[in-house]
């Protein structure tokens, strides 16, 4: 076991408060780095659908007021359709189905360059019961596809948008 992993362990048996506390200090932390490091990293983001309804979370680091896709970063070496569906599993509990590539896109945020692979899924039949990583989401909840919260990013606007429209063309 490596150390990163011997850490994740031991993170993941701390009570929720202290996890979101190392989330926050964590993503602070590396925000920070990135600034000197300037680095290229890649992650996907996943919009899961359940009929009209796509699920957005809210993360308890980073921009927490805003309504955004689940989703992270690429571990060393993944496909990012595996990644998708890994971080469905992992912040959701939940099990993807019939991942579609949306296309990627460069962006830059707090000093990295960013890979963003997006990914439309629908949500198989366990989708009802949300098991949330409450140390990382804060809130997770189903939305029409056509009436998301105003507190949605313009990125997840665009994703949902062309997640249906794929659909529709299918």
């Amino acid at each position: 076991m490596t150390l990163l992993e011997h850490a994740e362990a031991a993170a993941g048996r701390l009570p929720i408060p202290a996890r979101r506390r190392v989330f926050q200090l964590g993503y602070f932390a590396l925000q920070c780095w990135w600034m000197i490091r300037r680095p290229r990293t890649s992650g996907v983001k996943v919009v899961l659908r359940r009929g009209d309804d796509v699920l957005l979370v809210r993360h308890t680091y980073g921009r927490r007021s805003e309504w955004d896709l689940p989703g992270g970063f690429l571990n060393e070496g993944e496909d990012p359709q595996d990644a998708a569906l890994r971080e469905i599993s992992e912040e959701l509990g939940l099990r993807a189905q019939r991942p579609v590539a949306l296309g990627a896109i460069m962006v830059r945020s707090a000093g990295r360059r960013d890979m963003r692979h997006g990914y439309a899924a629908d949500a198989g039949p366990d989708s009802a019961g949300l098991e949330v990583d409450e140390a990382e989401i804060a809130q997770a909840r189903w939305f029409p596809h056509d009436a998301l919260p105003a507190e949605a990013s313009d990125y997840t606007r665009r994703m949902v948008g062309r997640a249906y429209w794929e659909m529709f063309l299918a």
